[in-house]
């Protein structure tokens, strides 16, 4: 459980650069960061446990086979590179679908879904794979909760884009409508460790497991059908007026808001009613950043650029999320205010606000702008990303992508 404060706190002090220290050096750490785990902060995560949610059926019944799995892999082979693997083929189904739904719409060949599927499979065995690996090595670490969890959050990009294409919603708000929600309840659950020392990993007996391996599936199946008639039919009955692409969205903003008040009701048992309020002050800045890409303007969607913003948006709940999950495992205050949204907050709110002038304010057009705030998300998340893991490599004695010998 991290340091849960009765008072909600808007800002956080620099945890590792001194009070005294100028502010040009507190801003270059911000752009440049050298380090953000504070030395108390770094001892905490040295004897951090992880502590997994509960198990479900699918879970028990798979878990032979991932063991069996593992037992190929070579024994110098180190955790996070099975993690690492597995995050590639995540990288290459978002790619893939990205470069032939340019190219071809909404028909694009089949067998990029069956790779999608394939992709997602493989990612989500390779995630139950790495902990298993660390155990048979005996090379568990805090280094590794962080790999997986911060995998997950950046997948969450693949496995939307993979529903919603094939669901023919890609390239419009409800595909990025449909991924702020997803990555809204994911950010949830790490809150609800944050306060509550457990990650909640299923809700009604339906877990990560049945997530992943049903989006692989629901990729598979769609392979071999004509999807635009499949998802554009009527429903039917008294949903006639409905599509089911249009149904599946309702059935998963309502999926997703029972998980995220799941959470909130998880958090709300453990703690008091004045550290609640507190608590839920810390979800400000995930719920903003889902609202800021709703006020670029329309002609961003039309212009097939939703795949442009999707990617500014989640590289940016990617680097909150991590933050909250490093915050959580070191025990230290997480703002209700992130930085880190203020940029493509401010860029959206500019983008709305002067609408066709924003060439002539900015010199620059708004496509160029949204380019530009992605590299720089991009950018931000692997510097945080970079500074965290030498921190702890540092602390702990360790190698990130390899096992080091252990001296005699």
């Amino acid at each position: 459980m991290a340091n849960i404060t009765d008072e909600i706190v808007w800002f956080a002090e620099d945890p590792v650069l001194p009070k005294d220290r100028s502010f040009l050096s507190k801003l270059s750490n911000f752009f440049f960061p050298q380090a953000v785990i504070s030395p108390a902060g770094l001892e905490r995560i040295a004897g951090h446990r992880y502590v997994s949610g509960a198990y479900t059926y699918l879970d028990g019944l798979l878990n032979p086979f991932w063991t069996g799995l593992t037992g190929y892999l070579p024994l110098w082979l180190a955790p996070n590179a099975v993690t690492t693997l597995g995050g590639c083929h995540c990288l290459a189904s978002f790619v893939t679908l990205w470069r032939y739904r340019s190219l071809e719409g909404e028909d694009f060949p089949s067998w990029v879904l069956l790779f999608c599927g394939y992709c997602t499979f493989a990612y989500y065995t390779l995630d139950c794979m790495d902990g298993k690996q660390a155990r048979r090595t005996g090379s568990s670490s805090p280094l590794g909760q962080l790999f997986d969890h911060g995998f997950d959050c950046l997948c969450l990009l693949s496995h939307v884009s993979n529903c919603l294409s094939l669901a023919c919603l890609g390239g419009t708000r409800w595909f990025l409508a449909c991924q702020c929600a997803t990555h809204l309840v994911f950010f949830a659950a790490q809150w609800v460790e944050y306060h509550t020392g457990a990650l909640p990993t299923e809700a009604g007996g339906i877990g990560v497991t049945e997530w992943n391996y049903g989006v692989a599936a629901l990729a598979i199946a769609n392979a071999f059908v004509d999807r635009p008639a499949l998802w554009r039919r009527s429903l039917g009955g008294p949903a006639a007026g409905w599509r089911v692409n249009e149904g599946f969205v309702a059935g998963y903003f309502a999926m997703c808001a029972f998980c995220f008040f799941a959470g909130c009701g998880m958090v709300k048992k453990k703690i008091s009613a004045k550290k609640y309020t507190a608590a839920l002050a810390k979800t400000l800045s995930p719920a903003v950043l889902a609202a800021a890409p709703f006020l670029l303007p329309d002609r961003l969607f039309a212009g097939g650029y939703c795949r442009h913003i999707s990617l500014a948006t989640g590289l940016l709940f990617t680097t909150i999320t991590i933050k909250l999950i490093v915050f959580g495992m070191a025990k230290m205050t997480y703002a209700a205010v992130q930085l880190e949204i203020v940029p493509f907050c401010a860029f959206c709110v500019a983008a709305r606000v002067f609408g066709d002038s924003f060439e002539e304010v900015f010199g620059t057009t708004v496509e160029r702008g949204l380019a530009g705030i992605t590299l720089w998300n991009g950018f931000r998340l692997l510097g945080f990303v970079r500074a965290v893991v030498e921190q702890i490599c540092r602390r702990l004695d360790i190698y990130c992508f390899t096992i080091k010998k252990k001296q005699n």
